[in-house]
Formats: structure tokens, sequence, C-alpha cells
């Protein structure tokens, strides 16, 4: 039972402190004088209700609680609402509320309910009730109530998981019809993976483009010096073909410096042949017919020895002309060189 009931700052009430006794407490007193202020703040702390602070007294500062203590069993319960306070405690236990629960620890140990209270003006209890108004609060005094609200619960349920599998059916309907654009799935999958070759292959074959541009591009670009190498090349080959001949008439004349020396050691050789004749004449052997052919060999060994000086004079001055003109053509491949560069290398000398 409610042992004693303790106000601050509710309505009229700046700090009330009531104790009850054992049995029937009545409260009596004039009108207006917070008899019903009482009843409310009981309400207010049993069951949450009102929401809010229009209950809070005026008098009181903002800062204030408004605050509502009862001892029931012993046990002291206070429930405590500000601006930004609204919480209850049992004892040394805090419990904050949230919107217009009350908690459930607060509920167990007071075990007082709605139809606990008779305001003022309240029709008499159970006797103008109806039949079935008198069966639910007898339902809700035994806590059939609570298997009314269980039965209730569970039909409700049954019916939102009708509608919900309703729901899933159609849901599974449409389903089916759209797993059915994907019956030839595998034929997709085959044409996918074919488009994913061909895309891969794609972007091979740009990148072998791609560098391709790239080689034709730093062709290009060497052209022109391709084409200067080539004038090069061009010269190059003129001055070797000038160069060759000049070696091939090199040859032939060395050649003909060869034939010439030959002619010119045979006509040593008869001329010592001719020394050795006129020594034998001086030392007086007669030979028949030797004079003549002495004056025969005299006039050829004449001949050879002109002939020998006209070549001997012509071939060292075609030596010396061909020298001359290898000296020139070194000089000139060594100034193209020297201008140009290596036509292989391109490299300066």
């Amino acid at each position: 039972m409610i042992q004693s009931l303790t106000i601050q700052n509710f309505q009229s009430h700046k700090n009330s402190n009531l104790e009850f006794c054992n049995g029937i407490n009545v409260i009596t007193g004039n009108s207006n004088c917070g008899k019903t202020a009482i009843l409310r703040s009981l309400n207010w702390l049993i069951n949450n209700r009102p929401g809010g602070l229009s209950f809070k007294s005026s008098f009181a500062d903002k800062k204030e609680d408004c605050k509502v203590s009862i001892v029931i069993n012993d046990q002291t319960i206070t429930k405590t609402k500000n601006t930004s306070v609204n919480s209850y405690e049992i004892g040394s236990s805090l419990f904050d509320v949230v919107g217009s629960n009350v908690p459930a620890e607060v509920s167990a140990l007071i075990n007082i309910s709605d139809i606990n209270f008779q305001n003022q003006f309240d029709k008499h209890f159970l006797l103008m009730d109806s039949a079935g108004e008198v069966g639910r609060t007898i339902n809700k005094v035994v806590k059939l109530d609570i298997i009314d609200e269980l039965i209730s619960n569970i039909n409700s349920k049954v019916l939102s998981t009708n509608k919900e599998i309703e729901f899933k059916k159609s849901d599974v309907i449409k389903l089916e019809e759209s797993l059915k654009k994907f019956e030839n799935i595998e034929y997709i999958e085959l044409l996918v993976t074919k488009v994913i070759k061909l895309y891969a292959d794609i972007k091979e074959d740009e990148t072998i483009i791609s560098a391709l541009d790239h080689i034709v591009a730093e062709i290009k670009k060497l052209t022109p010096k391709i084409a200067e190498i080539e004038d090069k090349f061009t010269n190059l080959e003129t001055e070797i073909g000038i160069i060759e001949k000049l070696w091939v008439d090199y040859n032939a004349n060395n050649r003909i410096i060869k034939d010439t020396q030959y002619l010119i050691d045979s006509v040593k050789i008869t001329d010592k042949v001719i020394r050795r004749t006129e020594s034998i004449i001086a030392d007086g052997d007669k030979v028949e017919g030797f004079e003549n052919n002495y004056k025969k060999l005299n006039e050829k060994s004449s001949d050879l020895s002109k002939i020998s000086a006209i070549i001997k004079e012509w071939g060292l001055t075609i030596i010396k002309d061909i020298e001359i003109k290898i000296k020139d053509a070194e000089d000139n491949f060594d100034k193209i060189i020297a201008q140009n560069g290596c036509p292989l290398c391109n490299r300066r000398y």
C-alpha cells in the first residue's frame, strides 16, 4: 500500500507531504484547494501522464524540478521532470524515461493501473458500464486482457503474414516472369565471353597500331636525314668511282712499268753480253762473220737503249700523274668525310 506522498512544484502544491494510514483514507477540504491535484500527481507518477510541463507550478523557478515521491511497501519511488530531466528513481537506481513509457521496474513495484483511479466526475465503477466494458475491466483486473491482447496480436500477425505471403506470391510470379528473359543465359554468357575476348583483341591491336604510329612518326622525322645521307652517299659513290678508275689506271700503268722494267733489265743483260763480246774481240779472238753480227747487235742495243729511255721517262711521267690524281682524290674524300661525317655512323673525323 501507499504509505506516504510528497508533492513539489506540482500545480498548487509547493511542497506537500501526506502520510496515509491502513485502510481507507479520506481527503477533505474546500473547493480549489488542491485535492484533485493530489490524484493528478499520483496518476502522473504511476502512468507518466500527462506529458509536457503544463502541470508545473506557476510560482516555481524555471530551474526548479517538478517532483512527486511515494513510499510503497517501504520502497521510495520518485519521478522528476524539468526541461532537461525526465526520470524515475527507486532508491539509488535511476531510470531515464523515453516518451510516455513507464520503466518496467517502476510498474512492477507500484502494481497500480488506471482502473484504480476514479476521478471526480467519472461514472460509478462498473455500475454504469455496458456488459462488454465490464467484461474487459474484469479481464484486465485478473490479467486476462493479456491473453486477449496476445490473441489480437496473433490474429493481426496472421493477417499481416497472410498479406505478406500474397505479396511474396505476387513477387515470385513476377520473378518467374523475369527469369524467362534469362532462359538463354548460357548462350548470352558465351556471347559475353566472345565480346570480352574481342575487346581484349581490339585493345591489343590498338596498342600495336599506336606503336606503329609512333614508328611511322619517327620514320617521318628521319626522312630528311635519310635523304641527306643518300645525297652524301651519291657524292661518295661518284668520288669512289673516280678513285676506282684511278686505281685501275694505276694498276695498268704499274703493269706497263713492270714490263718496261723487264725490258730495261733485258737491255742491261744485252749490254753485258755486248761488253763481254767487245772484251773477247779486244783479246784478239777472230770469229768469221762476228763483226757483222756485232754491228747488228750493236744497232739493236742502241735502239733498245733509246726505247728503254723513252719508256722509262714516259712511265715515270704517268706514275707521277697517277700519284697526283690519287692524292687529290684522297684529299677530296677526306674533305667530304670531314664536312658530312661517316655515311654509316654519321660520326665526324
